[in-house]
């Protein structure tokens, strides 16, 4: 696992949440389809037997079949460009798991998971820490390339 990949992990996150933001706001959209009605009128011969004008309406299948098919493919393009990065979240989150030292899993999860900055990490680490200090222990598992 590299610098990149923890580095990125807070803007995976941005974009799930935003994938997840335009998959409802299709979903509205695909409800307000359903909810359209077109309407005419013709001239033809009513119910009581009087010619004249008469109102139809309902709704325009051809349109709403159309569109709802777009919108169900950009849906589904969405939910697996969602899945991608939701794998690559849990990746990254495994690997921090997989680092022995509990001081250093924290420092990192912290940071690179929950998103905060080095002297909010310092605050939640408590004790003798500085924000300076927990970057400095963060970036020792980039230079050794191991915990």
């Amino acid at each position: 696992m590299d610098k990149g990949a923890l580095l990125q992990l807070s803007e995976i996150k941005k974009e799930i949440a935003d994938l997840e933001e335009r998959i409802r706001k299709d979903e509205r959209k695909m409800e307000e389809y359903s909810n359209l009605v077109v309407s005419d009128t013709v001239t033809g011969t009513r119910e009581d037997g009087t010619f004249g004008p008469i109102k139809i309406t309902g709704l325009d299948r051809k349109h709403y079949n159309r569109q709802k098919m777009l919108v169900c493919h950009k849906r589904e393009m969405l939910k697996g460009l969602r899945e991608k990065l939701l794998q690559k979240e849990i990746e990254v989150e495994e690997y921090i798991q997989t680092i022995q030292d509990s001081r250093l899993r924290q420092i990192l999860r912290y940071r690179y998971v929950d998103g905060l900055p080095w002297q909010q990490v310092a605050r939640r680490m408590k004790g003798k820490c500085t924000a300076d200090s927990c970057r400095m222990e963060a970036q020792k598992i980039f230079k050794t390339g191991s915990e």
